[in-house]
């Protein structure tokens, strides 16, 4: 098993033939970047040929499997039962040729049509989802996961950050993080999405602030790091994305100036798109800590009310 890195790059859309051929590996090789690959149902053969081909360039890896996009695409309390045995299998399949990963991702979201159609009807169906079992099938495949000796990464909306004892938010979106017990949680606080969302309503000043805000969450957490981006869009195919690498750097800055050094880059493909991929790399692994910004008047009333609403305790000063 590889040496585990600091600093993660998710790839979700390519193919193994499209990834190997961009010519990436070295280049995350020679920074440290771990890569988390896509696997969709049917694609062992794919997962193979990128574990065989980091394994040659020395680059660390990791899984993250998921279902196709009418299927809900992620994991939670109502994919858990399509989605655990299409993993487990899986492993198990690698297993057997000596071809484990280094790590599998968990992506805890809710399904794909409650965020890509966000419509009342989406949502009632997502109400009135059977979650009862979908927590404890969902913990059971990450204890399977560490079972094989794989490290457990879960991705997780960054209200993750706001929860209290109670797992308010967690609940409410049907995904389970504290469950999982994994070996590292990483909450995706893409400000480029944030933003872009907001339609106006939030500045880049307002989103730095809650980068810093973030940042500080989840340095106060055992276990937690930050995914950030995004470079290029994903599934849904609207995500706003980075103008340009400075903004990438600024938000690793504030991360790690908030004591944050595990973290995510989305995404690879949309580097890979957008040209050269060194300087998004170089913004990934080479910006230096600074000082959090103060915050702003906008950022402090969605902290603060992503925090009632998840009872997180008072940080400490």
């Amino acid at each position: 098993m590889s040496v585990r890195s600091r600093r993660r790059i998710w790839c979700e859309l390519f193919r193994a033939g499209e990834l190997l051929a961009s010519g990436a590996l070295p280049a995350l090789a020679d920074r440290g970047i771990s890569l988390l690959f896509a696997v969709t149902p049917g694609d062992t053969s794919e997962a193979r040929k990128v574990i065989r081909a980091c394994r040659e360039a020395h680059v660390g890896v990791g899984l993250w499997p998921m279902l196709e996009p009418e299927r809900g695409r992620w994991a939670n309390e109502l994919t858990a039962h399509e989605l655990c045995p299409f993993a487990e299998a899986l492993l198990d399949e690698l297993g057997d040729v000596g071809a484990l990963p280094d790590e599998l991702a968990i992506d805890l979201e809710p399904p794909f049509e409650l965020l890509a159609s966000r419509s009342a009807m989406s949502l009632v169906r997502f109400a009135r989802g059977d979650r009862a079992r979908g927590t404890a099938r969902l913990a059971a495949w990450a204890a399977k996961v560490r079972g094989h000796g794989v490290r457990v990464v879960a991705a997780a909306l960054p209200t993750v950050l706001a929860d209290g004892n109670a797992q308010r938010w967690q609940r409410l979106l049907a995904t389970p993080v504290d469950a999982l017990g994994a070996d590292h949680v990483s909450a995706m606080m893409y400000s480029s999405m944030v933003e872009g969302y907001a339609r106006g309503m939030l500045t880049r000043e307002d989103v730095r602030s809650l980068v810093a805000m973030a940042a500080r969450a989840a340095s106060g957490r055992a276990g937690y790091g930050l995914s950030l981006g995004a470079i290029g869009t994903g599934s849904l195919g609207d995500e706003p994305v980075y103008r340009n690498p400075g903004e990438l750097a600024d938000d690793v800055s504030l991360a790690r100036g908030a004591g944050v050094e595990e973290l995510a880059l989305f995404s690879l493909c949309g580097a890979l798109r957008r040209g050269a991929l060194e300087p998004w790399l170089d913004a990934f692994v080479r910006a230096l800590p600074c000082k959090p910004p103060p915050p702003t008047a906008r950022a402090k009333v969605i902290w603060q009310a992503a925090r009632w609403i998840g009872g997180a305790p008072e940080p400490q000063r």
